[in-house]
């Protein structure tokens, strides 16, 4: 068994539960045992990772599975990149498409961003809506004004205007 050191524990079992989030959008999430074994860690290491990751609303624990929250996409790519403007990438299609349009169906959206799985759409779409960002008004995707709000904070978003002639 490998012996972890705390930071990197946590950020490992944020990796595994956000594959299986990935995995289905929806009801991801992974067991304490599966996590262990994955990991090759001590079940006490990781059982002590997994409290503070609740305690810090990182992760959630369900009946048997625990899974990552919008709050824990987001520390592990702010960890990952070092940047606190740090965007999942899943969601850097949606955020400009919506940016472009008052509202979208999710026809529309996945027309738009032609992305490599489904899945990756309803991840960035759940992760949207448990931040507050993004609405859905009769069956239509808008981004409200606390999503504006973060889309203007971050870099080169929204996309730049043509220049015109």
């Amino acid at each position: 068994m490998i012996r972890w050191l705390e930071l990197d524990l946590q950020l490992a079992i944020l990796q595994i539960l956000l594959d299986a989030r990935i995995r289905k959008p929806k009801s991801g999430g992974a067991s304490a045992s599966f996590i262990t074994n994955q990991l090759d860690a001590e079940p006490a290491q990781v059982n002590e990772a997994l409290s503070f990751l609740l305690d810090a609303n990182r992760i959630d624990r369900g009946e048997r599975l625990y899974s990552i929250t919008a709050h824990g996409i987001e520390h592990l790519y702010v960890c990952l990149s070092g940047s606190l403007l740090a965007l999942p990438p899943f969601c850097a299609g949606v955020l400009k498409v919506l940016c472009l349009k008052e509202s979208v169906t999710v026809v529309a959206l996945v027309e738009a961003i032609k992305p490599t799985s489904l899945e990756e759409i309803e991840l960035a779409l759940w992760y949207l809506r448990e931040k507050g960002y993004l609405d859905i008004d009769d069956r239509r995707l808008v981004l409200n004004e606390d999503g504006l709000d973060f889309v203007k904070g971050l870099p080169n978003f929204p996309p730049p205007e043509p220049p015109h002639p």
